[in-house]
């Protein structure tokens, strides 16, 4: 008797109607600006484990990114059991504005939206952040110091006499400049591009890359975060409790830019120790990508050099 009902519970369950579902979007880093790389985390569910997740798409159309995952049905009879998933796309570098982000699988559809900040300018006395010397950076100086107004972009920058404060000191000297031969700004700059900071000392704890942001060279910890696309056990990530270190492969990840250890390191796996080099290689603003899927030359590769980083199973995108 208690088999038959359990066989009958069992059929019944079978002929339920598959469900699935989006459970939540990650758009990494969440504030991010022009020409950063940006990464989409998505977290879902497949109806039961007869279906598998295969691959995803990311399209960029003007102010629309599209991330499509597709699942396929590996065939068989399965109970309707939610199975949760969770991958990470690379969208890229986009510019500065708004964008309506649309994820979907073969069940379900959702939007979002994100905006793209302008990057900070590193030019000397551009208060505005608009990337030029003129009247409207004296506007913000005296708005901000007067009317409540919105401060400069950089502070630093906006410094135009280098004395270590922003005052009215800063908008006539703006002035002077242009209208009267004066002194051109003084303000600071450390660096105009990324590329600039390379060399200068590197902390073991920080795994990332240089960035130039307001005329200073900042370091950026990429991997801080359980859903970037990158495994952090310094941080407590596993195996167990993120994703990103999960099989069959996490990305590679470039780390100690600008040093004689620069090169591609592997951070995945439960262990806190430190990681493990691939190779040596000049890797500063590379993003591996996972090139060749299904034949025997899958792996991660260089898209700044076009080489083999590591041949291994990876996270594969739809063709």
């Amino acid at each position: 008797m208690h088999r038959a009902l359990s066989r009958a519970w069992i059929c019944a369950a079978m002929a339920l109607p598959a469900w699935a579902y989006i459970d939540g979007v990650t758009v990494i880093p969440p504030d991010p600006v022009a020409g950063s790389d940006i990464f989409v985390r998505v977290e879902g569910g497949l109806p039961d484990p007869c279906w598998t997740l295969k691959c995803h798409m990311v399209e960029v159309a003007d102010a629309s990114v599209a991330v499509t995952a597709e699942a396929e049905f590996t065939g068989g009879m399965c109970l309707p059991v939610i199975v949760p998933y969770a991958f990470v796309a690379h969208v890229g570098r986009l510019e500065a504005g708004a964008y309506v982000l649309k994820v979907s699988d073969q069940w379900e559809s959702k939007a979002y939206k994100f905006r793209v900040a302008r990057r900070a300018s590193n030019k000397p006395g551009d208060a505005n952040g608009d990337g030029k010397l003129d009247v409207a950076d004296t506007v913000r100086i005296l708005g901000y110091l007067f009317s409540q107004g919105e401060p400069p972009a950089c502070l630093n920058l906006a410094d135009v006499n280098d004395d270590g404060k922003l005052d009215l000191s800063d908008a006539i000297a703006i002035l002077s400049y242009l209208f009267a031969h004066g002194r051109p700004p003084a303000a600071p700059v450390q660096c105009e591009s990324a590329y600039d900071c390379l060399g200068r000392p590197w902390p073991i704890f920080c795994m990332g890359r240089w960035d130039c942001v307001c005329g200073e060279c900042r370091m950026q910890c990429d991997m801080e975060t359980c859903g970037d696309g990158y495994c952090d056990p310094d941080n407590g990530e596993t195996v167990a409790n993120c994703a990103d270190c999960k099989t069959p492969s996490c990305r590679p990840v470039c780390l100690y830019a600008g040093t004689y250890s620069e090169g591609w390191y592997d951070v995945c796996g439960d262990i806190r120790e430190v990681p493990a080099l691939i190779r040596y290689a000049l890797c500063a603003g590379c993003v591996p990508e996972c090139r060749a899927c299904g034949s025997k030359s899958e792996g991660w590769y260089d898209p700044c050099s076009g080489e083999v980083i590591k041949w291994t199973a990876c996270d594969c995108r739809c063709k």
